[in-house]
């Protein structure tokens, strides 16, 4: 949940306060939240900053907080999926500013919707090609994307690469 000002500042906060107004209508069971930015900076707002933001506005109790950045910082290459992101495979869907997070969720399964609070995020927003918000809340399985045939191509890319002898 980004609302720096260069991802939308006050819109961004507005657009996340109704998103989870959606999200608290359907009474989920668990909501978790993911952090994405280990910065201090007061000009980067990213989840926990939103969430004081909000402050009587966020609609949720009780959350389950992931700091992504820390994962991946503490995460050992070719270990697999990091235990602290494994709970997310079983999500309902996901919810992102954050491209490469709503990437990373589409990767484990996960319909995920990115928000688009100005036209910069809002072109990202496009490559998912998603319905209006109140749409994709009543069956975001409906538009989980299917990348089955990319992964494919990725691993036989590889596969190529890996077969590459360079001579020096």
């Amino acid at each position: 949940m980004n609302t720096s000002d260069y991802a939308g500042g006050a819109d961004a906060l507005a657009v996340w306060r109704d998103a989870l107004a959606g999200v608290a209508a359907l009474r989920p069971a668990e909501v978790i939240l993911l952090h994405a930015y280990d910065d201090s900076r007061p000009e980067v707002r990213d989840t926990l900053g939103t969430v004081e933001a909000l402050a009587e506005h966020f609609p949720f109790a009780t959350v389950t907080l992931i700091d992504t950045a820390r994962v991946a910082l503490d995460c050992e290459i070719g270990a697999g999926l990091p235990a602290a992101l494994r709970t997310l495979q079983g999500v309902d869907f996901g919810l992102s500013s954050s491209y490469h997070t709503a990437l990373m969720m589409t990767f484990l399964g996960v319909p995920a919707y990115l928000m688009g609070a100005n036209a910069y995020f809002g072109q990202k927003a496009k490559l998912f090609d998603l319905p209006p918000l109140e749409e994709f809340l009543q069956d975001p399985s409906r538009f989980a994307l299917d990348i089955t045939d990319h992964l494919a191509t990725r691993r036989s890319w590889i596969a190529r690469l890996d077969a590459m002898k360079f001579e020096g």
